[in-house]
Parts: structure tokens; C-alpha cells; sequence
């Protein structure tokens, strides 16, 4: 798993955050599937630009049929070693609200 911490779960409140964020490079997510990680979790929007049409990072992860958590809040606060758990709804779609679990 990777868990990338930006700092910007700070802005969860300002209406900005949803079309101006960090993002992560499809080529760095790819570096990522090679290495191993199946899970790819940020505390932003999404790895991807918003606002646009295109998803390269989701396709990469994704397409290697792994999986992707956004929007997290305090993964900065986290020690660099730290056993996660995702609890998701069970709801039928592609997606799901989850309990994000850091145990420490």
C-alpha cells in the first residue's frame, strides 16, 4: 500500500479542493503497481486532475485491477510504519464510502 500524505485534508472545507489539488503522475503510479503496491491511498480529491474528462492515474492503478482510497484526513499525523484497514459500505457501484483504520 502506499498512503501519500500532502497536507491537503486541510482543505476539505474550502470549495477549491475539488478542482485544485495535488495529483499524482501516471507514470509514478505505474512505478507504484510495478513495485508491488495494490492499494494507492491519498489524502486529496482524487490522484487525478478534477474537473477535466481524463483519469490517467485511475486507469493505471485501476486497469491493474487494484484499488484507490481518497480523501483520507490525518495521514500526516501517522508514524511511517502503520498497519491501514478500509472497511467499506456495502452498496452496489463502483465505489464506496469507507472507515479508514489506522492501527499503530
Amino acid at each position: 500500500m502506499a498512503l501519500i500524505s500532502t497536507g491537503w485534508d486541510a482543505f476539505f472545507t474550502d470549495e477549491s479542493r475539488r478542482t485544485r489539488h495535488p495529483v499524482l503522475d501516471p507514470a509514478a503510479a505505474r512505478v507504484l503497481i510495478d513495485r508491488g503496491v495494490h492499494v494507492l491511498a491519498v489524502d486529496t480529491m482524487s490522484p487525478d486532475p478534477t474537473g477535466g474528462g481524463d483519469f490517467p492515474v485511475h486507469e493505471v492503478v485501476l486497469g491493474s485491477d487494484h484499488l484507490i482510497v481518497e480523501n483520507l484526513c490525518g495521514v500526516g499525523s501517522l508514524p511511517d510504519r502503520v498497519r491501514v484497514g478500509f472497511f467499506p459500505l456495502k452498496i452496489s457501484g463502483d465505489g464506496a464510502p469507507v472507515r479508514a483504520v489506522a492501527f499503530t
